[in-house]
């Protein structure tokens, strides 16, 4: 570990070296990736073509032909290509994974999709390592059973499942609240465990000097809001385990 922390400070000194700040603070963006694509969705942006617009996103493929060079820009489930001179200085510092900002000129390609005609190239954050290539995932490789964020930028249906799972909890609360109930936090870690036969969790809180609990179930402390006068309590029990 102690080698690859040493490699990745020696290629962030490099660039900087170099005259590039691998992490600048700032950069002006007109128009988001999602929107742009949320536009070409709908079959909208044909009046936009010749538009000067500013977007920034992760560069998630680099395709390179003798005259022009395409970078895939993902921001929040969409993608948006931009089209790039071989002979920009910046595409030699970056590589899948980093985070790009591109000005230019909305165009339309000679297969009929749409682009941004990069006018400036900037790399707004450093990827110290290269992102796997874009759809070639093995959900059972151990690489990617480890790194899930990592699997969640490149699979889209695995973001589509965090995204179902978000709406179905979403559902369960407004319908809960239709029904008059109400939602009470319940403590994570406890003085006393209760509500299960299961073994818990243990961990020492050192400033106090007691030994607390994982919680097994919230009933215990949703009962006492029901004596205290809430006839109707709930809480979405976000429940963890482990996988073999």
């Amino acid at each position: 570990m102690d080698s690859k922390v040493a490699e990745w400070k020696k290629l962030l000194d490099d660039l900087r070296k170099s005259g590039v700040e691998p992490y600048p603070h700032k950069f002006q963006v007109t128009h988001s990736v999602k929107a742009l694509s949320d536009l070409r969705r709908q079959a909208l942006l044909d009046p936009w073509v010749g538009a000067r617009v500013q977007t920034a996103g992760r560069a998630t493929d680099i395709r390179r032909h003798p005259n022009v060079v395409f970078i895939d820009l993902y921001e929040d489930g969409a993608r948006f290509q931009a089209m790039v001179d071989p002979k920009e200085p910046a595409l030699e510092h970056i590589w899948r994974g980093d985070f790009v900002g591109v000005a230019g000129v909305i165009v339309k390609t000679q297969r009929g999709d749409y682009a941004i005609r990069a006018e400036k190239l900037v790399l707004l954050s450093k990827a110290v390592q290269s992102l796997p290539e874009w759809g070639k995932v093995d959900r059972e490789s151990p690489f990617f059973m480890r790194y899930r964020a990592v699997s969640m930028v490149l699979d889209l249906q695995l973001r589509w499942r965090v995204l179902t799972r978000a709406r179905i909890i979403q559902a369960f609360r407004e319908a809960m609240w239709r029904r008059g109930f109400v939602e009470i936090p319940t403590p994570v870690l406890e003085p006393i465990y209760g509500g299960a036969a299961a073994r818990p969790f243990t961990t020492h809180i050192w400033a106090i000097d007691e030994d607390w609990y994982l919680r097994i179930s919230p009933e215990l402390y949703l009962k006492r809001y029901i004596i205290a006068g809430f006839p109707k309590v709930f809480e979405v029990g976000l429940n963890s385990a482990t996988r073999t």
